[in-house]
């Protein structure tokens, strides 16, 4: 049994699958998102703010796909997560 919640983009954990996103808040149409897994937030190695994703499979191993801040979400963006209801996300 999953649910979705609905956070904020420091609010994401490693292992939420992002379905949905409204960039600039409440406000914005719900785009809806697949296959895309959070792997990681914070500094990206090469520098930037992102948050670092994953897509899940057909795609290689290694596919990398990025959120940067200021240009693919900002502060009021709200991203629609699926999370496993007992918890089971890697933190």
């Amino acid at each position: 049994m999953t649910d979705i919640e609905i956070c904020g983009p420091y609010d994401v954990r490693p292992g939420d699958m992002i379905v949905g996103k409204q960039l600039y808040g409440k406000d914005s149409p719900v785009v809806e998102r697949h296959d895309i897994v959070v792997a990681a937030a914070g500094e990206h190695p090469s520098g930037g703010e992102c948050i670092r994703l994953r897509r899940e499979p057909p795609y290689p191993a290694g596919f990398e796909l990025n959120y940067w801040r200021n240009l693919e979400y900002f502060d009021e963006t709200l991203l629609h997560v699926q999370r496993a209801s007992c918890g089971n996300h890697a933190d």
